[in-house]
């Protein structure tokens, strides 16, 4: 393969496209210093090359979709009023540059890699989606771990190593503990949730595209016959007990609208997304539980909740 001219194609390939010379770059990076026994680092070049492919999808979904449910570090760093902000004009990607201080739980000699934000948002495998638990009410504003500004986190020890985050109140609050066990078909991800509030509040258990690193894509989502959800037809995640109710959303996929007859744009007709691209996303997947009222009583498991799921997504 050495007898092809990679060089001239790269250079052919950077100019059609309007881009600086990458090899030239290159060669100006190596005379700054005493010429370096090695070239630049491979991996990390690859790393880079994964980390902003990342953030281009990130420029696209979150951008435009400020209004969604996302992790706690996009709400922070998106926010103008927050001293974590980063103006976005000149950055062609958006990636997590200001909370990668996520926690990871796990067992010895045990592959699994789950993670959990400072939110409490868990993210069960390696770069996947999350599980994130919000409380949703017909009256009241809806309890988003992600955009509170105080929550309590604990790393613990015994009996086994957890991470519980607590979101709340007196009166309307949610603790989540994630941990791993081994069992006997092997090691599993437990995400142990409690909840109290008022009457007509619903505990929503959602899966979502995303994860502390940024937007990782749901394809396929399935209620399970004995309750849970199976994501991406690879992993089965299950409720004890088992859902009240489940309510699956996917984006649309972009539709055509043509223009007015007559005029500039007669010709040829618009694309208006529905959404970005065709991937689904999970919204709040409901446990039909009455929960505690202040004064000690049974708050009535009832009302549309799922109306509060959409205005969330």
């Amino acid at each position: 393969m050495r007898w092809l001219p990679w060089q001239w194609v790269v250079r052919r390939a950077a100019r059609a496209y309007g881009i600086i010379d990458p090899l030239a770059i290159a060669a100006r990076m190596r005379r700054f210093s005493q010429p370096s026994e090695v070239a630049e680092p491979l991996e990390l070049l690859r790393a880079g090359i994964v980390f902003h492919a990342r953030g281009l999808v990130n420029t696209k979904a979150i951008q435009h979709n400020l209004d969604w449910v996302w992790p706690y570090w996009v709400v922070r760093q998106f926010d103008p009023a927050d001293p974590s902000f980063i103006p976005r004009a000149f950055s062609f990607s958006h990636v997590n540059l200001t909370h990668r201080n996520w926690t990871a739980v796990g067992l010895p000699d045990c592959p699994h890699y789950p993670i959990v934000d400072p939110r409490g948002l868990l993210t069960p495998l390696y770069d996947g989606w999350s599980i994130d638990c919000w409380l949703v009410s017909d009256s009241a504003a809806p309890l988003l771990p992600a955009r509170m500004g105080d929550v309590e986190q604990q790393l613990e020890l015994e009996p086994r190593l957890a991470v519980r985050t607590l979101a709340g109140d007196t009166a309307r609050g949610l603790q989540t503990t994630a941990s791993v066990r081994r069992g006997r078909a092997g090691a599993r991800v437990e995400l142990e949730v409690e909840a109290h509030g008022e009457a007509g509040d619903w505990l929503a258990v959602a899966i979502r595209p995303y994860n502390p690193e940024g937007v990782q894509f749901i394809d396929r989502l399935a209620p399970l016959a004995a309750g849970g959800v199976r994501v991406n037809d690879a992993t089965d995640v299950h409720m004890d007990p088992a859902l009240g109710a489940v309510a699956l959303r996917h984006l649309q996929p972009r539709r055509r609208v043509p223009r007015p007859a007559g005029g500039r744009g007669a010709r040829r007709a618009r694309e208006l997304p529905g959404g970005h691209g065709h991937r689904r996303r999970a919204l709040p997947a409901g446990r039909r539980r009455p929960l505690p009222g202040p004064a000690g009583g049974r708050a009535r498991a009832g009302g549309r909740w799922w109306r509060h799921a959409r205005r969330l997504a």
